[in-house]
Parts: C-alpha cells; sequence; structure tokens
C-alpha cells in the first residue's frame, strides 16, 4: 500500500523543460534605477482646516532597455511562456489559419534565451510541446507542432486546460525571470447563445474555483505577510468573437495581474498578440512593491486605489500600506491615488510637514541575481495657518486627472453591475449622468492622453448599450471589461476593433515596435 502511494504521488518536478543558458552578470553600479515620485493634491493646507480627505498621487518610472549595458544580450528578463490555445472547434478554415500565424510570430519573436510551451485543447486537453529554448532548432520543432494544430467540435474541459498550463510552470526544474500564460479562447458563453438577456456574472466564473492558486489566487493573511514567496503567473486572455465568455477571462486576468482583451474577430489577433508581446518582452523589474507609512502622528491611511493590484491597509488606524506591483516593464509607468486624511493643528507646523514616509523595493529583472534594492523618501506639504486664497486654486493637475479617470473607470464597473441587476437601460441612464456631472465640472483635461481614452471608452460603452440586452452582451460588455482591463493594470489591451496605440495612454516603445512588426507581416504599411 506504501508503495502504491509512493507510485501514485505527483513527481516534484516536470522533467520535459529545457535546462537554461548561463546568466550574464552586470555590475550593480551599471544598473539603472526604477524612480518613485509623491505628487501632494496641495502643497499646502491650512493647519486648524484640513480637508476630510486628502489625496497623494505616486507614480513609478521604469528604466529604458537602453540604459542597460550594451553587452547584455536582452537588455530585459528571459521569459518562460506557456501559451494556451481554447478553441471548441467551431473554428473556421480562415480562423485557423490566423491563430496557426499568430502562434508562429510569436515563436520567430522569443530569444534563444525564451522558452516557450504549447497547450492545447485538443487533442484530449494536452501538452502538444514542452518548455522548450527558442533556439533555431527549438523555433522550427515549435512550427512543425503548429503546422499540426487542429480542433474538434465537443466539449472542453478549461479548468483541464488551464491546470496543465499551471503545472509546466509550477513543476519546472529550471526557471527563468518571469512566467506568463497568454491564452487564446473562443470558448462559447452559453447565456449569449441562447439569447438570454442576462447571465449569473457568478455563474459566468463558478468553474475558475477549480483553478490552482498560482493562476486564480485566494488571498490569505499568510500572503500579506509574504507575497512574493508564493508563485502567481500572470494570464493573459484574447477572447476572439461575440459569443466568448468576457465575465470569466476578465475575472481569470485580474485575479493574477494579467490582461484581458475583446477582439471581435481573428483577424484582430495578431495585433494584439504582438501588442502584449511586446511588453512581455520588456520585463526589467521584478517583485517591485510599495511601502507607505504615517509620517505625523494622526495622519490616516484612508484608501488604496491601485486597480488589480494587490494592496493592503495593515492596521485599523491606517498607520501603513502595500502596494506589490511584481513585474513592471521597460519605460513603464504606474500611478497610484492614496487618500489620506490629515490631523488639525491650532498653530503652524515649522515649514513642513511630512505626512508619510515611503519606501519602495524591487529586484532587478536584467541580471536575476536575486538581490533587493530599497529607497526611501518622504511626502511633505506646508501647513500655515492662512492661504492667500481658495485651496482649490492650488489643486495638483496631475491629482485632478487621475481623480476624474478613477471616477469613471468606478461608474463603468458599476453600470455592468447595474445592468445585470436592472437592465442595460438604467445602466446606460447612469453613465449619461455621470459624463454630465463631469462636463459641468469642467476639469477634464482633453489634451491628456489618460483622460481622453477613459472618456471617449466610456462613451463607447453608452452606445453600444443603445443596442439593448442582447446587442450589449455581444460585444459590448466584452469591450467594456477590456477598457477596465486595460486601466486597472495600467497595460495596453485591444478593445474590440484596432487601436492607434501612438495616442493610448499605457502604450511603451516596446509595444509600439512589436505592433509596428505585426503590421509589416501583414503587409500593412501604417
Amino acid at each position: 500500500m506504501l508503495w502504491q502511494r509512493r507510485r501514485d504521488r505527483e513527481p516534484a518536478y516536470i522533467v520535459d523543460d529545457e535546462m537554461l543558458p548561463s546568466a550574464i552578470s552586470i555590475p550593480s553600479s551599471c544598473l539603472p534605477k526604477v524612480d518613485v515620485m509623491a505628487i501632494p493634491q496641495y502643497p499646502n493646507v491650512i493647519a486648524s482646516a484640513p480637508p476630510e480627505r486628502f489625496s497623494v498621487l505616486f507614480r513609478i518610472n521604469a528604466p529604458s532597455m537602453s540604459e542597460y549595458p550594451d553587452y547584455h544580450p536582452l537588455k530585459r528578463a528571459a521569459i518562460d511562456l506557456v501559451l494556451v490555445l481554447d478553441f471548441n472547434g467551431y473554428i473556421d478554415k480562415k480562423s485557423l489559419k490566423h491563430v496557426r500565424k499568430v502562434v508562429c510570430y510569436v515563436i520567430d519573436h522569443l530569444s534563444s534565451s525564451d522558452r516557450l510551451s504549447i497547450v492545447s485543447s485538443y487533442p484530449k486537453d494536452k501538452k502538444v510541446l514542452p518548455l522548450c529554448l527558442m533556439t533555431e532548432q527549438g523555433k522550427e520543432s515549435a512550427k512543425q507542432t503548429v503546422s499540426k494544430l487542429i480542433f474538434t467540435k465537443g466539449p472542453i474541459d478549461a479548468v483541464k486546460v488551464l491546470k496543465i498550463a499551471a503545472r509546466i510552470l509550477e513543476k519546472r526544474r529550471y526557471k527563468n525571470a518571469v512566467a506568463f500564460i497568454m491564452l487564446l479562447s473562443d470558448r462559447r458563453d452559453q447565456c449569449i447563445i441562447q439569447n438570454q438577456g442576462s447571465s449569473n456574472g457568478e455563474k459566468a466564473i463558478e468553474y475558475l474555483d477549480n483553478l490552482p492558486y498560482s493562476i486564480y489566487p485566494q488571498f490569505s493573511k499568510e500572503m500579506n505577510r509574504n507575497f512574493f514567496k508564493y508563485d502567481i503567473f500572470p494570464v493573459y486572455a484574447f477572447g476572439i468573437g461575440p459569443y466568448h465568455n468576457p465575465v470569466g477571462l476578465h475575472a481569470l486576468c485580474s485575479a493574477t495581474g494579467g490582461t484581458y482583451s475583446s477582439l471581435e474577430t481573428s483577424e484582430l489577433l495578431l495585433d494584439a498578440i504582438a501588442c502584449c508581446l511586446g511588453g512581455l518582452l520588456s520585463v526589467v523589474t521584478l517583485e517591485f512593491s510599495l511601502t507607505l507609512t504615517q509620517g505625523t502622528v494622526d495622519v490616516e491611511i484612508l484608501e488604496l486605489n491601485s486597480g488589480d493590484f494587490y494592496s493592503i491597509i495593515r492596521d485599523m488606524e491606517g498607520t501603513s500600506a502595500d502596494i506589490k506591483v511584481g513585474n513592471i516593464l521597460a519605460d513603464e509607468a504606474k500611478e497610484f491615488l492614496i487618500q489620506v486624511s490629515l490631523p488639525k493643528h491650532e498653530i503652524d507646523v515649522l515649514q513642513s510637514e511630512s505626512i508619510l514616509t515611503f519606501r519602495w523595493a524591487y529586484k532587478d529583472a536584467v541580471t536575476y541575481s536575486g538581490t533587493e534594492v530599497q529607497y526611501f523618501h518622504a511626502v511633505d506639504i506646508g501647513r500655515p495657518q492662512r492661504l492667500p486664497g481658495p485651496l482649490f486654486h492650488y489643486e495638483s493637475i496631475q491629482v485632478t486627472r487621475q481623480s476624474i479617470c478613477l471616477l469613471v473607470a468606478d461608474s463603468i464597473s458599476k453600470a455592468l453591475n447595474m445592468a445585470e441587476a436592472s437592465g442595460v437601460k438604467s445602466a446606460r441612464k447612469f453613465l449619461l449622468d455621470i459624463e454630465s456631472e463631469i462636463t459641468e465640472r469642467g476639469s477634464v483635461d482633453h489634451s491628456h492622453s489618460l483622460c481622453r481614452w477613459i472618456l471617449d471608452g466610456m462613451r463607447e460603452v453608452v452606445r453600444r448599450m443603445e443596442r439593448g440586452e442582447l446587442g450589449f452582451k455581444r460585444g459590448g460588455h466584452a469591450y467594456a471589461l477590456s477598457i477596465l482591463s486595460s486601466y486597472d493594470t495600467q497595460r495596453t489591451t485591444i478593445t474590440g476593433s484596432p487601436v492607434d496605440l501612438q495616442d493610448h495612454p499605457f502604450q511603451t516603445p516596446n509595444t509600439i515596435e512589436m505592433v509596428r512588426k505585426s503590421r509589416y507581416a501583414q503587409g500593412i504599411r501604417r
């Protein structure tokens, strides 16, 4: 019996992942730095009459790949990528051709230090390519595998397919600095196919509860203490066609820090994959975390607006908080709006008051040495007894912009819940009222790409709601979730139709360049 248990026990490692090449070291003195800047809502606040809530905007700026020494061949982290092809057999020959072309595009743009594995929903929900280095030989083998891919009609076990992908990364003997899962899916949402006016959101994601922690984490107190001790692999999902399950895909990506893109047709798949791949092939920072601590006594941290990134206020008094960002891309900027309450003072505080101290820590992904670096700074504001004019005259425009964008994103999210609970008509009216409120405020900076993008996104959600319940479910809901995924991760997604990335607020030089290459490959000269 003991022998039987040992035989049935799952092996500690998968033995078919290919060994990694030797790493190239870079002296710490040659490594570029990740910068963090804090922008208070007002530079000065009356000592005896602070606002009920005071905002601080934290802006993180990652270095460019060009800042790394030329002798490093990649100037980025090497990656382990599992590509999951989740198609149910209704895919036509033209779409299958697009899928094969997309997978070959991914193969062509991986380096000899990157590894790729492919998992397919057919045949028999299995790994069709083990984790292989993308050397010339590895690429040729991978392309031969892709050329043989077929999909047949019939039931697909989505959980089984994703479990296989997770296990490949969990059980690796050798590990590159970062690992991701790309999920291409046309899995059909029966509520849309059967013309049901609405679907139960909980039902749409209930199958995710059967997934392993590494791709659908349930956060715990233990995780709060040592967040990066646990492997979580970001899932980047691409839902194809009007009938796929946007709620499930979005929930999966949101839980892991990946992004969800909605594609109306398979023709958009190459641009979408290229955009995502441009980001994944430019990771320069690992395990980035931002820790906030009360400065002056009685300053209380009230709220952390961190989107899909894990965050926690560590005590009831709001004296400290954490935001866990994880991987950061080259040239990437991330912003987090924090709300605090300020104490009252009956006398002037000497010159300035440190309301918060903040520490940021991370590991360099290019060297992958495991060494953590830390930096400290403080948020200082003046606390005079009086100001020469009204307080709002001194409000930071950066804080105002982010506050409006946060309001719009929250409103889209609320509208989706409202559409499910009481119908699209009431949700549409709610968004129109929000748009009127913002217009009346007159504080929108239309020259700023983020403000312009999120407001245009909300208007497009409203337009798609005009189609009614079923019309909105066939593409509109997916569009809205893709917009939210982009905002909550502060990364580019494709939302339904082709996008001019030059004007997208979260584009980076690497995403733009990779999309340019994809369009060149398609014969599009723009």
